[in-house]
């Protein structure tokens, strides 16, 4: 048995009449999950601008967009909504899926997640596959908590507040 059939979650899934195989999404599968998120982002805004639109609409349209999608992840609020989506949730499962049959097609998955019964299958699946957060990565907590910049500035008031004489 390998390093990796040890220390990977494989799920078998069944939608509809297919079976597939999902694995644990690592590093990369995420970092892809947020560039199809900014992806998507952008031809939203381009898709919502008509054909005759100003110069100016479009540099604006298309800015702000640049901007959300480069704050958008797959965990953030707006970012964690899309992937909820039919669209978000086929992603994810041909991210995962993949790994194992490189011709899964997300059309296909994409067509399975508007079958109510596949999208609660999914959601169980997807708590197996999702990735591991050490509790040392976790908000609050790690070795920075301490020395973070917003508690030296509060502890810098509360000691000129005290009448230390630091300016």
């Amino acid at each position: 048995m390998t390093q990796e059939d040890l220390t990977a979650a494989r799920v078998p899934i069944t939608l509809g009449d297919r079976e597939f195989v999902l694995s644990r999404l690592t590093d990369r599968d995420l970092s892809e999950l947020d560039e199809w998120l900014r992806a998507r982002i952008i031809k939203m805004a381009q898709a919502s601008l008509p054909d005759d639109a100003s110069d100016k609409l479009f540099e604006r349209t298309m800015g702000v967009a640049m901007s959300k999608a480069m704050r958008t992840t797959w965990m953030s609020g707006d970012g964690a909504r899309m992937m909820a989506t039919p669209d978000g949730m086929a992603r994810i499962i041909w991210q995962s899926a993949h790994h194992e049959d490189p011709d899964v097609e997300y059309e296909e998955l994409r067509r399975l997640m508007f079958v109510p019964e596949n999208v609660k299958t999914t959601n169980e699946a997807m708590k197996s596959i999702r990735p591991r957060v050490p509790t040392s990565a976790k908000k609050g907590s790690g070795p920075n908590r301490k020395n973070s910049p917003k508690k030296r500035r509060s502890r810098r008031a509360k000691r000129t507040k005290k009448g230390s004489t630091r300016h």
